[in-house]
């Protein structure tokens, strides 16, 4: 049984931050559980992490997050703002 530590498994996820991992495997119940070795030593199973981040890579390629593009009317707007504000500036 191999055991990972918890900034493999953030790099694994893509290079995210720790605490970020520790707030998604704290969040999600199929989330492998942390073994404690020490005061400060937290390892996880190398084989329920692999499960778990294929289940999040499924999961997000059955329902993706939507895309929401930028309004145009919004663009113009900060467009006319700024340009207005570096007129003021003058």
């Amino acid at each position: 049984m191999a055991y990972i530590r918890i900034n493999q498994i953030a790099e694994r996820l893509g290079g995210i931050h720790q605490s970020t991992v520790w707030r998604k495997l704290s969040t999600d119940p199929r989330a492998p559980k942390a073994v404690r070795l020490g005061s400060r030593l937290t390892v996880f199973d190398e084989a329920e992490v692999e499960r778990w981040i294929a289940g999040l890579v499924e999961a997000a390629r059955r329902n993706p997050a939507p895309r929401k593009l930028p309004d145009t009317d919004a663009i113009r707007r900060g467009a006319a703002t700024r340009k207005a504000l570096r007129q003021a500036a003058k």
